[in-house]
């Protein structure tokens, strides 16, 4: 048994301020797709500030397009 690789890995924790405009944000969003889209792009944004790929890179360009879109159109 390999010891090493358990003790190596740890399980990635999802940190977030409170007080970014970002988040705060979020507390506002009334429209649940919009919110889950928000909340998808930030976990993925993460992932990839991590070092990681999103878990589905098609997904994530799909969300990002649409949320950019609709800051377009507003």
């Amino acid at each position: 048994m390999d010891i090493s690789a358990e003790v190596l890995y740890s399980k990635p924790e999802f940190e977030y301020n409170p007080n970014h405009p970002l988040i705060e944000r979020l507390a506002s969003e009334t429209d649940e797709e919009r919110f889950s889209d928000l909340v998808q792009v930030l976990f993925d944004q993460a992932r990839l500030a991590g070092g990681e790929l999103p878990q589905d890179a098609g997904a994530y360009v799909t969300r990002l397009n649409r949320l950019l879109t609709a800051l377009l159109t507003h």
